[in-house]
């Protein structure tokens, strides 16, 4: 089974460690493939290609460095690795967002993407990180403070001061439920639980 690695910033590289970490201890024999994409937004990803390098050594993977638009990107450079799967350090701040983005644009989740750490809070991750000591880039996208993610992201932050376990319901909320398979915020739906009595 070959799987990419989207190597990001910091949630991507606790990732790439992890999985190669479990790759070696269960001997699962998982060709593991980083694929770095290079936006060229000037100042952007210019410090992070001496982390990608030296990630590269670390985890002694093939690397892709790839063009413009970064979500297509990212399916094409899978797609001409022959990767089975894309996996995503997307933590669950980053999967509350997209759901709130989706919700208001109308579209779908994306099937083909893994998000290993989608239960994961970007605080675990960013200490996860720093006490395994590994080497990781934080630079934000000079775009981001307008894009649309970044005032939803905002948003999403007042509403945990007031409701601190909102990122995790909001993940819940557009689960389906293996039981029934509508959806549901509960793992079995209320008309399941008054069915079951």
């Amino acid at each position: 089974m070959k799987f990419t690695i989207q190597l990001s910033k910091k949630d991507s590289t606790v990732l790439a460690y992890i999985m190669k970490l479990l790759n070696v201890r269960h001997n699962y024999r998982l060709n593991l493939v980083l694929l770095f994409i290079d936006e060229g937004i000037t100042g952007y990803r210019d410090d992070s290609l001496e982390t990608v390098k030296q990630n590269q050594k670390d985890y002694k993977n093939n690397y892709t460095f790839c063009g413009v638009f970064r979500r297509q990107t990212l399916d094409r450079g899978a797609i001409k690795l022959g990767c089975n799967l894309i996996v995503t350090g997307h933590n669950a701040d980053d999967i509350a967002e997209t759901i709130l983005m989706n919700t208001g644009s109308g579209d779908n989740p994306e099937e083909n993407v893994v998000p290993r750490f989608k239960y994961s809070y970007e605080k675990e991750i960013v200490m996860y990180g720093y006490f395994k000591k590994l080497h990781y880039f934080s630079t934000e996208c000079i775009y981001a403070s307008n894009a649309y993610r970044g005032h939803v992201r905002s948003y999403l932050g007042d509403l945990e001061s007031i409701h601190s376990s909102v990122i995790l319901d909001v993940i819940h909320s557009g689960e389906v439920p293996p039981r029934c398979s509508y959806i549901s915020s509960q793992r079995i739906c209320k008309a399941c639980v008054m069915l079951l009595g």
